[in-house]
Order: C-alpha cells, then sequence, then structure tokens
C-alpha cells in the first residue's frame, strides 16, 4: 500500500503526527506500507518512524516509483498509482 501524502498542503503537528504513526500497525495489519512525501515535508517520516517502532512494515520516500520498487521486491501485490 502506498500512502501518497506529496500533495499535503500542510504538515501534520508531532503529536497528531505520532498518533496517524501508532494507528498504522493496527488499521494496515499485515500490509506494507510505503509513505511517500515532500523532501521537506518531515511529519510523515515521523509517521513512518512510529509506525515501524509498532511492529509494522512501513518506509517513507521521496520519490513514488522507489516507493512501488520497494514494495514490488517485498513481493506483495503490485503497487498502482
Amino acid at each position: 500500500m502506498i500512502i501518497d501524502g506529496r500533495d499535503q498542503q500542510s504538515e501534520t503537528d508531532t503529536i497528531e503526527s505520532w498518533q496517524f504513526g501508532s494507528a498504522v500497525p493496527e488499521a494496515f495489519r499485515g500490509l506494507c506500507v510505503a509513505v511517500v512525501h515532500r523532501a521537506d515535508d518531515k511529519s510523515l517520516a515521523l509517521i513512518e518512524t512510529v509506525a515501524f517502532n509498532r511492529g509494522s512494515t512501513t518506509r517513507s520516500f521521496t520519490d513514488f516509483d522507489e516507493a512501488r520498487k520497494w514494495l514490488d521486491l517485498l513481493g506483495g501485490p503490485p503497487a498502482s498509482e
């Protein structure tokens, strides 16, 4: 699964990012999650870290194609736009 945050207009604050990251392992149980974000948006990188620390297979990217390649390497269904 790809969460595409590149068009997000505003960054979430630290608490919101932590809360969302904490919810990812339960909400996306059994799925590999690639979070794509703008290079200047650090909030989505925090979501990745929190989700990973809670057992989710999660990684953040600034390039959509790199996110897709990572998911394909993990052997899941092909990622689509």
